[in-house]
């Protein structure tokens, strides 16, 4: 049984979601193609690709948020 087989097994039994067992099997994939240094690329892209994606959710939950939040122009605020 190699590495690879040994720990996806592990990944499986622990409850892994299949999203890990991919990262896993990339990493894996990387190093056996171009060592530890390859690893640090993929792991670097897969950063980028997280902070890209959660700067969209931010900018898309202020953006929802303000024009929830902000009255109409000309609008008359209501008092409590």
């Amino acid at each position: 049984m190699s590495i690879n087989e040994i720990v996806a097994e592990a990944l499986v039994a622990s409850g892994a979601k299949e999203s890990t067992l991919q990262i896993w099997f990339e990493v894996y994939e990387g190093f056996d193609a171009g060592g530890p240094e390859a690893v640090k690329r993929l792991l670097a892209a897969k950063v980028r690709e997280l902070q890209r994606q959660a700067e969209k959710e931010v900018k898309a939950v202020r953006s929802a948020a303000s024009a929830v939040s902000k009255p109409k122009r000309g609008a008359k605020r209501r008092r409590s």
